[in-house]
């Protein structure tokens, strides 16, 4: 199946095929090892890696799952684990959207483009929940950047969560992969229902 110009297709009818060949290519060979797996299924591409971002002397490490989907609407937003420093952003006036739900609301930071959009799209409270549970510090919805090639066309963006250090538990990433479904069929319900 493929998108046509202002589609919205919702990613379950593909989660369980692209989960079993996500940990199939996970564990060719053992254990996975952090090197980047890539799912193709039109429309949706989905990538995971391990990513060691060099700066200086020091280094971070960060776990990263990535789908590139069709976006006609163009929402994007960033969520952001709360820290010290989005504490202050927010004590700040900085803090864009809350949902409403004090647990998930103290445990991340977001700053969106259409704060309704995020607001009904987090409406979901086993999202919600999952999200929390994941170890993900980061969920950003931002255009592909030319990061999945030439292959798509415009209006596909991608959807990134991203974890702090080596994520190798498959529980672990079990969690990351269900609330990136989830928010992939979020987002394809909010397209749906701008194009009513």
């Amino acid at each position: 199946m493929t998108a046509r110009a202002g589609e919205s297709i919702v990613f379950r009818g593909y989660r369980d095929e692209v989960w079993t060949a996500l940990q199939r290519a996970m564990n060719e060979g053992g254990a996975w090892d952090g090197r980047a797996v890539r799912v193709h299924h039109p429309p949706f591409v989905v990538t995971i890696d391990i990513n060691a971002q060099l700066a200086g002397y020091a280094s971070e490490v960060e776990t990263r799952l990535r789908a590139a989907f069709p976006n006609p609407r163009t929402i994007r937003f960033r969520m952001v684990r709360q820290a010290w420093k989005s504490r202050l952003a927010q004590h700040l006036g900085l803090h864009d959207v809350e949902v409403g739900d004090a647990a998930f609301d103290a445990a991340f930071w977001i700053r969106a483009h259409d704060a309704e959009a995020v607001r009904r799209l987090l409406s979901d409270p086993e999202l919600r929940d999952g999200l929390v549970r994941s170890p993900a510090w980061l969920v950003e919805v931002r255009d592909d950047d030319g990061w999945f090639g030439q292959e798509f066309p415009a209006g596909v963006d991608m959807l990134l969560l991203e974890a702090p250090g080596r994520v190798t538990d498959p529980e672990a990433i079990g969690t990351m992969y269900d609330a990136m479904a989830r928010l992939l069929d979020g987002l394809a319900r909010e397209d749906a229902e701008a194009a009513e």
